[in-house]
C-alpha cells in the first residue's frame, strides 16, 4: 500500500518552498515552548481578598453583614503579592455612610477602624484578622478595605487604592 521510496523535489522551488515549511514548523515549536516555559514578569499583580473562618478552613463565604455598635466581628483579610519583588503594603478599613447625589455615591460620614503595615516577599501571602468594631449605626454602610502599597497617601478613597473591596453592612 505504502511506497517506501524517498520523494525527491525536482525544482528549485519544490526545495526552497520545502525548506520554508520546515523553518516554519521548527519556530513554531520553539516559540510555543518558550511561551509555556518563559517566566510570566509582565503578569504583575496583588491580590486582595475576604474570607471567613469555619470549621472547615477559611472560606469566601458568610461574611458578617450585621453588625452591633462596639461589638466586634472577625473577617480574615488576604494579600497575596505577585508583583516578582518584594512590597510594603497599607491596608486601612474604614466605613462609611454614602448618598447617591445624581446618580453617584458621595461619602457624607467615614469612620477608619483598623490600619495594618506588612511585607510580603514575591509569591508570599498573609492572612490577617481583623475585630471590626463600629462606632456609626445605619443601614446599608459601606465597610471598605483598600490596599496601597507602601504607605498611604493623604488622600485616602478608593480612587488612591492599588486595590479595594468592600461588603455592605447594617450596624
Amino acid at each position: 500500500l505504502f511506497d517506501n521510496r524517498v520523494v525527491i523535489p525536482d525544482s528549485k522551488f519544490e526545495i526552497a518552498v520545502t525548506g520554508f515549511l520546515l523553518l516554519s514548523v521548527v519556530t513554531a515549536g520553539i516559540s510555543v515552548g518558550y511561551a509555556v516555559t518563559a517566566p510570566k514578569e509582565n503578569e504583575t499583580f496583588t491580590r486582595l481578598y475576604l474570607v471567613t473562618e469555619s470549621s472547615e478552613g477559611f472560606e469566601a463565604d458568610n461574611y458578617p453583614t450585621n453588625f452591633s455598635v462596639n461589638r466586634s466581628e472577625a473577617i480574615v483579610v488576604g494579600v497575596e503579592n505577585q508583583e516578582y519583588q518584594p512590597e510594603n503594603y497599607s491596608l486601612i478599613v474604614r466605613l462609611q455612610r454614602l448618598r447617591i447625589e445624581n446618580g453617584n455615591p458621595n461619602v457624607v460620614e467615614s469612620e477608619q477602624l483598623e490600619q495594618v503595615r506588612m511585607h510580603l516577599e514575591h509569591n508570599e501571602s498573609e492572612r490577617q484578622r481583623m475585630n471590626i468594631a463600629p462606632t456609626m449605626s445605619g443601614e446599608r454602610l459601606r465597610l471598605q478595605f483598600l490596599l496601597y502599597r507602601g504607605d498611604a497617601p493623604q488622600t485616602i478613597s478608593s480612587t488612591t487604592a492599588y486595590r479595594e473591596t468592600h461588603l455592605w453592612v447594617s450596624v
